[in-house]
């Protein structure tokens, strides 16, 4: 594995964070940038913003410039982040309309639930380019670096994309429409299970068998993916319980190790509910910018780890010392971006020092 020498150690960490456990500390996943190294802007002309994104060729030799500038400390790994929008298989259905910028901006083209669930489209030109990026990574990579899943996962955020936010919350009040609902919802899941499946069987050979959630670095020996429902922020507890966790238990039964990207601290309301999920092996809690420090809210953190369930968190430097004295090292996975390699450093020997049970 380039740019580590102790790549087994580091996977040591990986597996006994997954254990629920800790192997002489928690699982840190620290980087920070070398020679004065700054991500590339996204092209503001939209031909090259899609040509920044799907370009396979493009977008590898992006992040080979990246980890050829960064310092892996802790337990850090170099990954080629597989990123073509969350809920992205959005993208694989007929008709669907969307436009890369800074991300993937879906706009709605279900003009009515009632018509139908969305079809899979094996043409679409977002599915065409996924299996053809993850061939082109896995054939470049070597096992040089891991490669990361697509972000395609939510499939009640992919239905808000195709139809709106909108109009799919207004019809989840109307008794006569969520049969419909239900419908599209079933849909959009079998897509996600052909296409999780087939992308992560292409990349599991350069991966030796692991997978990982680019974004937030993590890794794991088996299938391993991110389930979320971003849209919850915005549904009651039973609206939740009704329209999302039925996606929550069927993924999470088919992946090895399912992490929820719980978004925001608005979604607390609905952890009973996530803790409850038995395939839900990790809970992560997302610094949503403007929402208050993680260290707001340690009483939440802790009630996710008394249920048996691992914690994923990113924290700003600062923040660690904090984290540390206040949880428990079993089963919790830091990740931090430093300044300097000397602050990552000075981190993984604070780690060191303050993990405890």
């Amino acid at each position: 594995m380039k740019y580590i020498d102790d790549f087994d150690k580091r996977l040591k960490r990986h597996d006994a964070f997954w254990e629920n456990e800790m192997d002489g500390r928690c699982c840190l996943s620290v980087t920070a940038p070398l020679n004065g190294y700054a991500a590339e802007a996204v092209p503001k002309d939209p031909a090259d913003a899609l040509d920044f994104w799907t370009n396979a060729e493009r977008v590898y030799k992006r992040f080979v410039h990246e980890m050829e500038n960064t310092c892996f400390a802790g337990d850090s790994l170099p990954i080629v982040n597989f990123n073509l929008g969350a809920a992205g298989h959005a993208g694989f259905f007929r008709g669907a309309k969307y436009e890369f910028k800074d991300s993937l901006w879906f706009y709605p083209s279900i003009a009515d639930i009632a018509d139908g669930p969305p079809l899979f489209d094996e043409e679409s030109f977002l599915y065409k380019k996924s299996i053809e990026m993850a061939g082109y990574f896995a054939g470049e990579c070597k096992g040089d670096f891991l490669i990361s899943n697509t972000d395609s996962c939510g499939c009640i955020d992919a239905l808000a994309h195709l139809y709106g936010s909108g109009s799919l919350m207004m019809d989840m009040m109307d008794p006569g429409k969520k049969e419909n609902i239900h419908a599209a919802l079933f849909a959009i899941q079998g897509c996600w299970e052909r296409t999780t499946f087939e992308m992560l069987d292409i990349l599991k050979s350069n991966n030796n068998g692991r997978s990982c959630v680019g974004w937030l670095k993590t890794c794991a020996s088996g299938n391993h993916g991110q389930a979320q429902c971003d849209i919850s922020v915005m549904l009651s507890c039973e609206q939740f319980d009704e329209f999302c966790l039925p996606e929550l238990k069927a993924q999470s039964g088919l992946l090895d190790y399912t992490l929820y990207h719980l978004d925001g601290h608005e979604q607390v309301r609905h952890l009973d509910s996530l803790l409850a999920v038995d395939g839900i092996k990790a809970i992560q809690w997302t610094d949503v910018a403007g929402q208050p420090s993680p260290l707001e809210f340690i009483p939440v953190l802790k009630r996710i780890q008394e249920a048996g369930k691992r914690l994923v968190i990113r924290l700003k430097p600062w923040e660690l010392e904090g984290m540390l004295g206040s949880l428990s090292a079993k089963g919790l996975f830091v990740k931090i971006i430093a300044a300097s390699k000397d602050e990552a450093e000075k981190l993984v020997d604070m780690a060191d020092a303050l993990s405890r049970e």
